[in-house]
């Protein structure tokens, strides 16, 4: 299941993964996913979710406020995630260009985990500079399967976008510094 919105301040794409039996039986399963476009004026939030939603800044700006206090500005190829039950808000800055996003929700019992792998954690929910070509082909194949509906079976289906989430999380653990010693 597909759909468009066109609020005032942006134009998003929604797109839906229909979520199986075998999805919960594995550590970590996309959920939904899409792309926004957004106008001078956009803000969401606040706003708490129910998963884990790693936005992609594409171009622009984007002001990240988080747990009433804290906050940063990315620009295209920094990430940000929201964490389940925390409330943040997100929004164009003022003067600036406005962010053009893609976003991918995931969800499972090790989804935290999985993103930790990668930087991401709840104490520091953004990572800067850290967008790859090869983040992007994993992203982009994840979503093109979203929007083509489903044409195979759902275990197939559902193995094939885990693939790609991992495929995903993968690109991004390689532009993860080394530790030094």
């Amino acid at each position: 299941m597909n759909g468009n919105s066109s609020a005032g301040f942006e134009t998003a794409e929604f797109l839906f993964h229909a979520i199986s039996e075998l999805d919960k039986q594995c550590s970590i399963w996309p959920v939904r996913g899409g792309i926004t476009e957004t106008r001078q004026g956009y803000g969401a939030g606040p706003k708490r979710i129910e998963s884990y939603s790693l936005h992609i800044v594409k171009e622009g700006f984007v002001r990240v406020e988080w747990d009433a206090g804290n906050c940063v500005t990315l620009s295209a190829g920094d990430l940000f995630c929201l964490f389940p039950a925390r409330t943040c808000a997100y929004y164009a800055i003022e003067g600036e260009k406005p962010p053009r996003m893609s976003w991918i929700v995931m969800d499972g019992p090790r989804a935290a985990e999985m993103l930790a792998l990668t930087g991401i954690s709840y104490e520091r929910p953004f990572l800067e500079n850290r967008w790859t070509q090869e983040a992007e082909r994993a992203l982009n194949c994840l979503l093109d399967m979203m929007r083509s509906g489903e044409t195979e079976s759902a275990h197939i289906r559902s193995l094939e976008m885990q693939s790609l989430l991992y495929r995903l999380l993968a690109a991004l653990c390689r532009t993860v510094p080394p530790l030094m010693p």
